[in-house]
């Protein structure tokens, strides 16, 4: 009996690190991978091989050798700067280590965090530099680690551009680019620098707000939004914009906020022409 609950506890555990929303992993005595979680390889890839040393895919870092020592030692080391090399291009983080106390042999628990200058896959989306979609899970999951150790509000809201589809088909691909890019321009200038924009892919953007007062700042803030896209310029948008949006509870998570907000922009979209939706 005690040896089944130990192997349920073992397995709990191991769903928890594989599922969690940080970027996750237990490296080896020897600065090796040893296991990595889903959302760490999402960010790093083939970067992080299972058996292969860590160093290996990292930049020049003078800093490697003594945090990692430290960490074996006992010592957890916190915020340290690494900088990951993924095919021609440049991943900029923090890292944390910690040893996984009582467990033979040693293994290091490695979280990492995105810092926002970062390029690469999932980071940075190429057309309108916006927070790609690795990097707008990341700062979602910080702004609600934040809120709960701060006792603030979070909102999520989902954008899409109004029959953008038709737009691509009638336009062609360069004229529906432009019209993302001019989007993405409109809604950065609405809305606050502490704020995460993204752009999740096609015509969905997504927005991560901290410290929202209320529901409705966030509502007011949805309205701005929906006014800086009528605002003409030389080049006039034509298409509207749907928004749905949710405020996190305190036992949210990022995937249930970006379900429940993706189902307020489709109520939203039911009404198009720069329409919005609040779920609460």
């Amino acid at each position: 009996m005690a040896a089944s609950r130990k192997q349920a506890v073992e397995t709990l555990h191991q769903q928890i690190f594989m599922q969690s929303m940080n970027a996750l992993a237990l490296l080896d005595e020897h600065a090796c991978w040893w296991q990595v979680n889903d959302n760490l390889q999402r960010l790093l890839g083939t970067a992080a091989r299972v058996g292969e040393p860590v160093q290996a895919s990292l930049e020049a870092t003078a800093n490697f050798a003594e945090s990692f020592a430290s960490a074996v030692a006992g010592t957890a080391v916190r915020q340290v700067p690494w900088v990951w090399r993924l095919d021609g291009e440049e991943l900029n983080t923090l890292v944390a280590l910690q040893r996984v106390e009582g467990v033979q042999p040693v293994r290091v628990l490695m979280s990492l965090q995105v810092l926002p200058e970062s390029e690469g896959n999932g980071i940075r989306d190429a057309l309108t530099g916006l927070a790609g979609h690795a990097l707008f899970m990341d700062r979602l999951q910080l702004a609600l680690t934040r809120s709960r150790r701060n006792k603030t509000a979070v909102a999520v809201m989902m954008i899409s551009v109004d029959d953008y589809v038709p737009c691509r088909s009638e336009r062609g691909e360069n004229e529906a680019d432009a019209l993302l890019v001019r989007v993405a321009a409109r809604l950065s200038a609405s809305v606050r620098r502490s704020d995460t924009l993204a752009r999740l892919g096609g015509d969905v953007f997504a927005l991560v707000l901290e410290e929202v007062g209320s529901s409705l700042e966030a509502i007011t803030l949805a309205a701005k939004i929906c006014d800086g896209l009528d605002q003409n310029d030389t080049v006039s948008l034509q298409q509207g914009v749907s928004i749905g949006g949710v405020m996190a509870h305190a036992d949210a998570t990022p995937w249930d906020l970006i379900r429940r907000a993706d189902e307020a922009l489709r109520e939203a979209q039911r009404h198009p022409g720069n329409a919005y939706e609040m779920a609460f």
